[in-house]
């Protein structure tokens, strides 16, 4: 396993989304729960082993490294900006973030949500 890296950054949380079925958008929560080495809870992506279906399929006992998927709000402004009106959600994320440069990151990276929870950067969403 990759050394995880540690930075000092504030950010902000501003939606949480998720869905038990497989869909592409996530309707917005009041509140996620993070379970350690599993996800959100009653998301369809949470587990210990791979969730996407193409991959579950073919490679059933594969690790999720997609528990929670995050995505910067600062998206949504260059996605308006070409025509495309999104909302959080709407790209399947579970945590929509602000001020948080996310694609700079380096893998590893643990990133603090809150005073309970903290997760590990595993990679990008393509």
């Amino acid at each position: 396993m990759p050394q995880a890296h540690a930075l000092s950054l504030e950010g902000t949380v501003v939606a949480v989304a998720a869905d038990r079925g497989h869909h592409f958008s996530k309707p917005p929560q009041h509140r996620i729960v993070l379970v350690e080495g599993h996800g959100v809870e009653g998301d369809a992506h949470a587990g210990a082993f791979v969730r996407h279906r193409y991959l579950a399929r073919r490679q059933p006992r594969l690790p999720n490294l997609r528990q929670v998927h995050l995505i910067p709000s600062e998206l949504f402004a260059s996605l308006l900006e070409t025509g495309f009106e999104v909302v959080a959600g709407d790209l399947g994320e579970n945590i929509t973030t602000a001020a948080l440069d996310l694609e700079r990151m380096p893998l590893g990276t643990l990133v603090e949500l809150g005073p309970t929870a903290m997760i590990e950067l595993t990679g990008l969403r393509m």
